[in-house]
């Protein structure tokens, strides 16, 4: 059963304690001490990683990673990863390709190159103004409802003052402006809803 490394420094920890109070700590315990001292130091010098540091580094999902570890990619203990073999795996396997024929790699590499591919192809997109931001849709798209909803919840205060004493006719006139108003603030041009020009 594999220990994870806050448990280990709890341990540790309660071992340093017992040193502190002056107990006399037995050949397995001081053993674990200098485990644990080898251990860190070798993390500090090899530069260890967790799945998900490999995932940020290589730019890559969690999935990518478990299938190049699948296909090869080295790896130290359960979700840790010494990252030079990773990378020097990667160079290797995925970013030049090996000469050897292997299916899983074959297919690790592909997907990698054409996630890799899409990633830059949406970026150039939205740099030219072909890719747009949904949320930024949406939020143009709230406001120009929240004007309309804005005007029509305004009407019970703003109509019967220009209506007052009024004939039938401009009331009328007065109800139709006053409602391609609110129209027209909400079909205006703009980022996202561009007007055709009249020939």
């Amino acid at each position: 059963m594999t220990i994870s490394n806050d448990a280990k420094k709890k341990n540790i920890a309660g071992l340093i304690a017992k040193l502190n109070k002056g107990k006399t700590l037995t050949r397995a315990e001081l053993q674990q001490i200098e485990e644990f001292e080898a251990e860190q130091n070798r993390k500090e010098t090899t530069f260890d990683i967790s799945t998900t540091e490999a995932a940020a580094f290589f730019g890559v999902t969690m999935k990518t990673i478990a299938a190049w570890t699948k296909a090869g990619m080295p790896k130290v203990s359960y979700a840790t990863y010494n990252l030079k073999a990773c990378f020097d795996w990667w160079q290797k396997e995925i970013n030049t390709g090996n000469e050897e024929y292997d299916e899983t790699l074959t297919k690790a590499r592909r997907d990698y190159w054409k996630a890799k591919a899409e990633r830059e192809q949406m970026a150039c997109e939205k740099e030219k103004g072909n890719l747009i931001d949904r949320d930024e849709i949406i939020t143009e798209w709230c406001k120009r409802v929240g004007e309309v909803k804005t005007g029509m919840l305004s009407l019970d205060k703003a109509l019967p003052v220009l209506c007052e004493m009024k004939p039938a006719e401009e009331i009328r006139k007065i109800i139709k402006d006053y409602t391609i108003q609110l129209l027209q603030a909400y079909s205006r041009s703009g980022k996202f809803c561009e007007t055709k020009k009249k020939k």
